[in-house]
Formats: structure tokens, sequence, C-alpha cells
């Protein structure tokens, strides 16, 4: 039936079905960001000239904000947030790299010559994707879950739909989140919920909790879509969804 066709895979070439790529915004605009950029002395000598009277100082903080500035005049919003929220990711992919003949004079400090912000890694792997995957799953659940916002017969319904038979049994509410959301990451492990778009991962995520919080039927109807499109054995990379 098309309502449980995923055209996107569908119109995959034979080789990206083989292999199954993470469709993954951020590495797209990372792809996009430059391999690397230089910045001239007289820009470090300012900042040089701001932090002077500060008692403490990290490179990492001004390169996140380099990188979170060079990101949003290139319009890539997410590698943007993703430089000022997370300050792992920017010492993870980012580095500085002085040029031949940059000194440092440390009596003065004054910098001369340039210095090249470099890209060390060009994009996540499969395994980092899902590992962040797993990441957003747990935070999401334990930010928007709290006690009395978990209605028991929906999210029931939720862990009967995927066989969370421990969950059923489960008395206390937040219990049964947590075994939901540990039950979907085992799921990510063994390739069962293999979704291959992030964003559709984080769509799924928040399906759960605006069916299992509000009741949302659309919410709902997507994650059966997801639930019956699993049983293909197949990476899924879109659904025909409902409005939420």
């Amino acid at each position: 039936m098309d309502l449980f066709k995923d055209k996107t895979f569908e119109e995959m070439d034979e080789i990206s079905q083989m292999i199954e790529p993470f469709e993954s915004q951020i590495n797209v605009e990372l792809s996009q960001f430059p391999d690397e950029f230089t910045l001239d002395a007289e820009f470090f000598n300012c900042l040089i000239d701001y932090h002077r009277n500060r008692l403490i100082y990290s490179v990492t903080e001004d390169l996140r904000k380099i990188i979170e500035r060079k990101a949003n005049g290139l319009n890539l919003a997410l590698l943007g947030k993703t430089a000022r929220t997370n300050t792992n990711f920017v010492s993870e992919f980012f580095d500085f790299e002085a040029e031949e003949g940059c000194t440092y004079n440390a009596k003065t400090n004054v910098v001369t010559g340039e210095i090249k912000v470099i890209k060390k890694k060009i994009a996540y792997e499969d395994n980092d994707i899902e590992i962040h995957m797993k990441d957003h799953l747990r935070s999401a659940f334990s930010d928007f879950y709290r006690p009395g916002e978990v209605n028991k017969p929906r999210i029931n319904e939720i862990l009967d739909l995927f066989n969370v038979k421990g969950g059923l049994s489960e008395k206390k509410a937040l219990s049964k989140v947590r075994m939901l959301s540990k039950h979907y990451q085992a799921l990510i492990d063994d390739r069962s919920l293999n979704i291959r778009d992030v964003e559709l991962f984080k769509r799924f995520v928040l399906w759960n909790i605006k069916y299992i919080k509000n009741g949302s039927l659309p919410a709902l109807s997507n994650i059966t879509k997801v639930k019956i499109m699993m049983r293909k054995g197949l990476p899924i990379y879109s659904i025909k969804e409902d409005v939420v």
C-alpha cells in the first residue's frame, strides 16, 4: 500500500540502497562549510585586547564563536546553533593552526602572521550518529516527562505496540518512560528501529512525547506507521506523515 511506502528509499540508486547512508542535516552543513579559512593577526590581536583583563580565558570559546559566526554567515543554521550550544562538537571538528611564519610575543601579547581555522573531521560517522540519536532520545524523554505528565493508558499502548512486556506490568509512570527509552535504544542497536534520517528520528521521538502527554492521534498514527514499516526489515528514510 502507498500508505506504507518509503518513497525516499525507493528513489535511491542501488548502491545507496545497499549502503543505507544516514541522512543528516549536520553532515550536509559540515560538507558546505570550508575545510579551512584564514584569520589575520589583527583579528587575534583584537581578541587578546578583549580578553586582557579576564581571569579565565578559553581558546575553545573563541573558536566556538568564530565557527558560529562563520556558519551563520553561510546560512548554515544548524551548524551555527550546534557550535553555539555544543562545545564538544567544536573541539571535535575544528582547531586553530598557525601558518608558517606566524609568531606570538608573550611580552607584548602581539601576534604576527596568519592563523587558519581547520576542519579536523568532515562528517559524523554512522556509529557517532547512532550514539547521538540515543542521546537525543534519552534527553528528550527526560526533559519532557515529569511526574503527573505521563498518561499511563497511552504509554501502555505504545509499550504494547512495541512489545515491551516488562513496561506494561511496571506501576510507576516514569519507570515506564525509562523502559520505553531503553527499548528504543536497544532497537537502534540491533537495527530493528532502522530510521536513517536523523530529522525523521527526532520527529519519531516527538510523536511519542505528544501522544503520551497530550493524546495526539496524528502522532499515534505516525508511530504506528513506523512500527509497520519496521516489519519489512528495511531502512526507513521517510513515511507518509500525518500532520501533528
